[in-house]
Order: C-alpha cells, then sequence, then structure tokens
C-alpha cells in the first residue's frame, strides 16, 4: 500500500520536476515588471467594479495614470493622449471585469503583485490539467509536454503581461470531461471560456453541435440559462457594455498581428486566409473522425480550441496556449516507434519556431504575422497522427 502511494507521488511530481527547472532559468525573461504588461489594467478594472464605477466610461482609463504613476505606465500610454484610442478601450464582457474584482478591493501595492502571482499559478495549473487529461499515462511524455509549454512564447508572455490564459485552458479541461455525459463540467467550462469568448468561438460551435447531436438538451438548457443569467445580470449593471464592446471592439483587430487575418493581410493576399482556415477546419474534423470513440471528447475539444485560434477576429501569442490540448493529444495517439518524432515536431512548431518568429521577424511583417500558422500546423501534425494510428489498427 505504502510503495503504491509513494509511485503514484512520483508519477505526478516527477514529470514537474524538468519544467520548473526551466522555468527558474528563464525567469528573469517571464518576470513581470511593474508599470509593463496588463497586470494592472486587470487590477484596476476589478478596483472599477469595487468602487461601482463603470470599466466601459474611458474617462476612467485616461484618469489611471495620473491617479496611479508609474504602475499604471502601459495604461497611461495606451489611454494619456487618446482615451478612444483602440489599445486604450476595455472590450471584455462584464464577468471578465468581476473576476478581476478581488484584487481591486486591495491596495495596488498588494493586489498587484497578488494578481501576478495567481497569474503564474493558474498558468501551471492549466498546463498540468491539460497534460494529466489530453496527454499520455507515460511520466517521460508528461515530463516532455511540461517543459515544452513552459519554454514556449506563448507562456512566456502570458506571465510577463499577466494574461489569464490559464483560466481558459482549464475551461477546456472542464469542457472535455463534460462531453463525457456530465453536465455540471460543461456549465463550469462556459463559464471560464466566457472570459474571451473572442478565442473560443469554433470551440463554443462545435460543443453546442455535439451536445445537440448526442441529444443532451438538460446539458443545453441549464448551461444557456446560466450564462443567460450571468449576461443578464451584466447588461443590467452595466448598459453601456454592449454598445462599447460593438461599437469600440473592431478597433481592436488592427492591433492584433498574431491572427489569420493579420497574415494574410501582411502577406497582400486576402486569399491565404480562406486557404487556411479551409485546412485547419478540414484537418480538426479529419482528426476527430480518426480517433477511437474513447478519444472523440479530447479530439473534439482539443482541434476545436485550435480552429479557435484560427479564426479568431483579436488575439495576441499568449491566447495561443489553448494549442497546448491538441500538442499533447498528439503525443498520446503516436505510436511508441514515432512518438519521439512527433515530439521533436511539435517542440519545433510549439517552442522553437514562434521564439525565431518573434526574435527574427522584427523586420518584417509577413514573417512576424507568421507566428498565425502555429495552430494550423498543429492540426495538420495531429491529423497525420490520427490518421497513421487509425490505418494501423485497420491493418491489425
Amino acid at each position: 500500500m505504502i510503495h503504491r502511494a509513494l509511485g503514484a507521488r512520483s508519477a505526478i511530481l516527477i514529470p514537474l520536476v524538468p519544467a520548473i527547472i526551466i522555468l527558474i532559468a528563464l525567469w528573469p525573461v517571464f518576470r513581470p515588471i511593474e508599470g509593463t504588461g496588463d497586470t494592472f489594467q486587470f487590477w484596476y478594472v476589478g478596483h472599477l467594479v469595487v468602487t461601482g464605477d463603470s470599466p466601459y466610461d474611458q474617462s476612467n482609463w485616461r484618469a489611471a495614470g495620473p491617479a496611479y504613476g508609474h504602475v499604471a505606465g502601459t495604461v497611461a500610454g495606451r489611454c494619456g493622449s487618446d482615451q478612444n484610442g483602440a489599445s486604450c478601450l476595455w472590450v471584455y464582457p462584464p464577468m471578465t471585469a468581476w473576476l478581476f474584482a478581488p484584487f481591486g478591493a486591495l491596495p495596488p501595492d498588494v493586489g498587484i503583485p497578488l494578481l501576478d502571482a495567481v497569474v503564474l499559478m493558474t498558468a501551471l495549473a492549466g498546463i498540468v490539467a491539460t497534460v494529466w487529461t489530453f496527454g499520455p499515462a507515460d511520466i517521460g511524455a508528461r515530463a516532455w509536454l511540461l517543459t515544452a509549454a513552459v519554454a514556449s512564447h506563448p507562456f512566456a508572455v502570458d506571465i510577463r503581461d499577466g494574461q489569464f490564459v490559464g483560466v481558459l485552458l482549464l475551461g477546456v479541461v472542464s469542457l472535455q470531461r463534460g462531453l463525457r455525459a456530465t453536465t455540471w463540467p460543461v456549465s463550469v467550462a462556459a463559464a471560464l471560456l466566457a472570459m474571451k469568448p473572442h478565442v473560443v468561438l469554433a470551440l463554443a460551435t462545435a460543443t453546442t453541435v455535439s451536445l445537440a447531436r448526442a441529444r443532451r438538451w438538460r446539458t443545453i438548457a441549464i448551461t444557456g440559462a446560466m450564462l443567460a443569467t450571468l449576461g443578464g445580470i451584466a447588461v443590467l449593471r452595466y448598459p453601456d457594455a454592449l454598445p462599447a464592446i460593438l461599437e469600440r471592439g473592431g478597433g481592436k483587430i488592427e492591433l492584433a498581428w498574431a491572427t489569420t487575418w493579420a497574415f494574410a493581410a501582411a502577406a497582400g493576399a486576402v486569399w491565404i486566409a480562406a486557404l487556411i482556415v479551409a485546412l485547419a477546419c478540414g484537418a480538426a474534423v479529419a482528426t476527430v473522425m480518426a480517433l477511437p470513440t474513447g478519444l472523440r471528447a479530447s479530439g473534439l475539444a482539443a482541434a476545436s480550441a485550435a480552429v479557435s485560434l484560427v479564426i479568431a477576429p483579436y488575439l495576441h501569442p499568449y491566447d495561443m496556449l489553448l494549442a497546448l490540448p491538441l500538442l499533447a493529444l498528439a503525443v498520446t495517439v503516436a505510436a511508441p516507434a514515432v512518438r519521439l518524432w512527433v515530439m521533436l515536431a511539435g517542440a519545433v512548431i510549439f517552442v522553437l519556431a514562434p521564439w525565431v518568429v518573434v526574435l527574427v521577424g522584427q523586420t518584417s511583417p509577413v514573417i512576424f504575422s507568421a507566428y498565425a500558422l502555429l495552430p494550423t500546423a498543429l492540426l495538420v501534425l495531429s491529423t497525420a497522427v490520427a490518421r497513421a494510428r487509425a490505418t494501423r489498427i485497420d491493418r491489425t
């Protein structure tokens, strides 16, 4: 009994060791710096919620710089000259602002460092949960996936900028469990993913279709009622939210250089976007169809999350962490004989290529925005691996 307990604990702890070493080694690159990133923005929106002010009143954002000095450096830079400029606009749903109210209730010298710590813990929790849910049981493969995630550029900017993609990863994990005929994880996932609805469009659509095909009307009704209730409360509390999001949200799109649309624009050919979207959607369907029944829920969640990144109208590099479930699934599906090659390909696509694009592509808009190809490349890899598995099973 004792040996079994120690073995189970080792299976959990050992895969974490290489990732923790990488995190410590790269912490000077990852660590948040006061006055930069988005941490103050999120603390401040929580503060506006607590004080009863509206985050959709742009005058509140312009007042942040004079009120809080250097700690509000990013917001002051975005809003100081033009409070209605695209970079200054708050266009997240009200529920996202509520998420940060506990931090905004604290003084900035307490709430901001605490928020940075929670962002780090949430990102790590999201990565671990993703690898344990979508990845294989093999300790070595889990260690590699965790290390690849921590060494990736999306993780680095997520921590440095104080973003909350870890919450979305936990949402995808919860959704995967909910797709296995359990209601409450779907509702939990919907609440978490609603924090950034623009980066989960395909995931939401695929989930709804899947639930409808399975005639899980109760799950759809409960989740829909929950979202409608939250949305109704939000509109009543902030009647200026919906007009602000609809009227100003389009301006944000021009700031997002890591989207499929930005890559096509930089290449000067709109048809490239259509080609990438078609390729991604086709690869997602092929991946899910090639998987055995027991992995279909994982395939649907992971592949549609990746397609969401491909079609998202607005996203940044940290959002690409949502492609991690697909990478983990590809490693799971790969046969032992080719798993090493799949891991090497995944390292190139998910770790090496984004760093190279960011470091080398500063002088070329086309190379820089090629960051957007990450989820499509992983979809193609997952399709190849899943179809190879299906072919191998058919032959046996």
